[in-house]
C-alpha cells in the first residue's frame, strides 16, 4: 500500500503548473539542479525509507550530504514530501520571501527603531528588490531562501548588543543555521558582518550563539568539511577565476541604478532608492558618514572584481577564490541602502519623502518584473520525451551518455536514469580527473559541467564507459565502432548499445546501501561505482572490510573465499559525529525551550 501512495506522491511531481513557466521551467540551477535533487531525495523517503547520503542521478553517482547545494538536511524541505514539486517551489518561494518581509519589518521597528509606517515601505522594498527576482530567474533557491533569514539574524545582533540574553542567542543560533543550509557564501559573509556588533556586554552571548550554530549545523557542516580534499572545489584556488566579469568600472555603477540581465552583475538597487538612501547619508553623524563610506568603499572593490584596483590583491586571497562570485558581498551594502531610506523617511517625515518612497517601491516592482519578463528560452539540443520513454523501457541497473549534453538532469531523473555526465557545484575530484578518459577531451580549470560545455566529446573511450557501467550512448552523429550497436534512431538521436558495458546485478540497490551476492569468489571484486571515502564493506554482512579505489577511480573490495555477499553502506565517519553533536544540541535546545513553559506555568 505504502509503496503505491509513494508512486502516486512522486508521478504528481512530473507536471508544471500552466502559467508558472517562467519560473518552473527556465531551464537554469531550479530545473536542472535543485528539482532533480529533491525528487529524488524524495523518492528515497517515499520507496526506500530514508535521507539518501549519496547521489546516484548524475556524475556516475557522487556525495550528496556533502553538497552545501543540495539542502538535504533544510527542514522546510520536509514539505515536499507531501506536495508536488511544482507546487511545493512555489509555495515555498512565496512562504521564504514573505518571512523575509516579516523579518525586515521587526528588524527595522524594533532593530532600527523606526516607525510603523517606515518599517512596512522598508519590509516592501527588501521583498520586492529585484536582486530576488533575479534570483528566481536564476532558479538560485539557495539564495531565495536566504532572504527569509538575514533581517532575522540582524535583529537578533542588534538586540544582543544592546540587551543580550539567551533567547537572542537561541534566535541568532536557529537563524544563522537556517541561513547556512539555505546557502553556504550568505552565511560566511552574514556571519562575518555580524561580528562587527560584538560588544564586551555581549561578547558572551554571542559565542553561545556561535556554539549553538556550529551544534545545529555540524549534521551537514562536519562531511562537508571533510569531503572537501575530495572534491574540485580545490581548483578554484588554482584557476584563480572569479565571476563576474566587468566590462568596465561605468557598466559597475550603471548596474546598481539600471537593471543587468546579467543575474551575477544584478546588483540594483534604483535611481529612486538609491536618491532616498542619498538623504538618509545626510543625516547621519560625521563619524558614521565616515564609517559608511569606507564601508561602501570596501565593499564595491570586492564586488568590481576584474576591475578593481586591488584585484591582484584580491586574487591572492584564498576566501575570496572559494566564493566564486564577488557581488555575494552586495547584500551588505543593500542593508545598508535599507537603514538609509529608513532614516530619510523617519528624519524628513514629509509627504514628498513617503510618496518618493512609494515610487521606489514600484521602480523596484517594475525591476524585479524586468527579470522574470525574460523570454524562457529552451534548449533546441534536449532530447524529446520519447528518448526518455524508449531509456526507461530497459528496467536493468544502467547508465547514459549523451555526447552533445541532451538529456536533462530533471527528466532524467522523472524517469529513473542515471548519467554519467552532470552538472553540479562541485563534484568527486577522482571522477573529474578519470571524465578526461571516459569522455575523450581534457580540461583543467573549475567547472560546474563534467565535461564542460563546449568540449569535443566525440572520442569517447566505449571501455572505460564500459567499466563504468554505460548501456547507452546517445549521439547525433554516426559512430562507427564494432563495440556499439544501433538500437534506436529517435528524431536527430541515435542510441547505441555499448556492448563494452558490464552490467551491475544488485539484489540491493539503493542510494546508501549496495548489496552484491558472490557466487564465485575470486578475490576482489569491482564495482562499476564512483569510489568515496565513507562507503564500508561487509562480508556476509559483519565483517567489515575497506572499500578500495581502483585506477579507474571505481570501488573495489577484496573478498575471502567464503564470502557468500558484500553489503555497500555510505557511512561516512563525520556524519556520525555531525548527526550526534546536532541531535544533542537540539535536545540541549528543546529541554531549554520546555523549561521556559513549565516556568510561565
Amino acid at each position: 500500500m505504502s509503496a503505491i501512495l509513494a508512486k502516486n506522491l512522486l508521478a504528481m511531481n512530473i507536471s508544471i503548473i500552466p502559467g508558472f513557466d517562467f519560473i518552473l521551467n527556465r531551464g537554469n540551477d531550479l530545473t536542472e539542479f535543485f528539482w532533480p535533487i529533491l525528487f529524488f531525495v524524495k523518492n528515497s523517503v517515499l520507496t526506500h525509507n530514508q535521507i539518501p547520503l549519496w547521489n546516484n542521478l548524475f556524475l556516475a553517482g557522487t556525495p550528496l550530504v556533502s553538497d552545501p547545494q543540495a539542502l538535504i538536511f533544510y527542514p522546510i524541505n520536509l514539505l515536499a514530501l507531501f506536495l508536488p514539486l511544482a507546487w511545493f517551489f512555489l509555495i515555498s518561494f512565496t512562504l521564504h520571501v514573505f518571512l523575509g518581509g516579516i523579518g525586515m519589518y521587526f528588524l527595522s521597528k524594533n532593530g532600527f527603531k523606526f516607525s510603523k509606517k517606515t518599517s512596512i515601505l522598508l519590509a516592501f522594498l527588501y521583498t520586492l528588490t529585484p536582486k530576488v527576482a533575479a534570483y528566481l530567474e536564476a532558479g538560485h533557491v539557495g539564495l531565495v531562501y536566504s532572504v527569509a533569514w538575514i533581517p532575522w539574524i540582524l535583529l537578533s545582533v542588534i538586540l544582543t548588543r544592546t540587551k543580550p540574553n539567551l533567547k537572542l542567542s537561541i534566535i541568532y543560533s536557529i537563524a544563522l543555521a537556517l541561513l547556512y543550509f539555505s546557502h553556504l557564501p550568505t552565511f560566511l559573509i552574514i556571519a562575518a558582518a555580524s561580528v562587527l556588533f560584538i560588544t564586551k556586554k555581549s561578547f558572551v552571548y554571542f559565542l553561545a550563539g556561535a556554539v549553538l550554530t556550529f551544534g545545529l549545523i555540524s549534521i551537514s557542516f562536519l562531511p562537508q568539511i571533510t569531503w572537501q580534499k575530495e572534491s574540485t572545489r580545490y581548483l578554484l584556488l588554482e584557476s584563480k577565476d572569479v565571476y563576474p566579469k566587468w566590462e568596465s568600472k561605468i557598466e559597475a555603477v550603471k548596474a546598481i541604478f539600471i537593471p543587468n540581465m546579467n543575474t551575477e552583475k544584478a546588483i540594483v538597487i534604483g535611481f529612486i532608492p538609491g536618491a532616498l538612501a542619498f538623504l538618509g547619508f545626510l543625516k547621519l553623524k560625521r563619524k558614521h558618514k565616515v564609517l559608511a563610506v569606507l564601508f561602501v568603499v570596501t565593499v564595491g572593490l570586492i564586488i568590481l572584481n576584474n576591475t578593481s584596483p586591488i584585484y591582484s590583491l584580491l586574487l591572492k586571497q584564498d576566501w575570496y577564490l572559494l566564493l566564486r562570485v564577488s557581488t555575494r558581498f552586495w547584500i551588505l551594502v543593500s542593508l545598508l541602502s535599507l537603514y538609509l531610506i529608513g532614516l530619510a523617511l523617519e528624519k524628513y517625515r514629509s509627504k514628498i519623502v513617503y510618496i518618493l518612497a512609494l515610487l521606489a517601491v514600484f521602480e523596484s516592482l517594475l525591476g524585479g518584473t524586468k527579470f522574470l519578463s525574460k523570454p524562457v528560452i529552451k534548449n533546441p539540443n534536449l532530447a524529446s520525451k520519447e528518448v526518455y520513454e524508449y531509456l526507461s523501457k530497459d528496467k536493468s541497473n544502467f547508465r547514459v551518455y549523451c555526447l552533445s549534453r541532451c538529456l536533462s538532469q530533471r527528466e532524467s531523473a522523472t524517469y529513473g536514469l542515471e548519467l554519467l555526465d552532470g552538472y553540479s557545484t562541485v563534484q568527486q575530484k577522482n571522477f573529474y580527473q578519470h571524465a578526461w578518459q571516459l569522455t575523450g577531451t581534457y580540461w583543467n580549470h573549475y567547472t560546474l559541467a563534467v565535461p564542460p560545455f563546449g568540449a569535443d566529446t566525440k572520442n569517447p573511450d566505449l571501455k572505460s564507459l564500459g567499466e563504468y557501467n554505460v548501456k547507452y550512448i546517445i549521439s547525433n552523429t554516426p559512430i562507427t565502432s564494432r563495440d556499439l550497436i544501433l538500437k534506436e534512431k529517435i528524431d536527430q538521436y541515435l542510441i547505441y548499445e555499448n556492448k563494452l558495458s558490464k552490467s551491475r546485478d544488485y539484489e540491493i540497490y539503493t542510494p546508501n546501501h549496495i548489496k552484491v551476492n558472490i557466487e564465485k569468489p575470486t578475490g576482489q571484486i569491482v564495482l562499476p561505482e564512483v569510489y568515496s571515502p565513507g562507503w564500508v564493506a561487509y562480508l556476509n554482512g559483519d565483517m567489515i572490510v575497506p572499500v578500495l579505489e581502483t585506477p579507474s577511480a571505481l570501488r573495489a573490495v577484496d573478498t575471502l573465499p567464503d564470502t557468500e555477499w558484500v553489503d555497500l553502506k555510505y557511512e561516512p565517519d563525520s556524519l556520525k559525529k555531525g548527526k550526534y553533536i546536532t541531535l544533542t544540541t537540539l535536545l540541549i535546545l528543546a529541554g531549554y525551550g520546555f523549561s521556559i513553559i513549565f516556568r510561565i506555568k
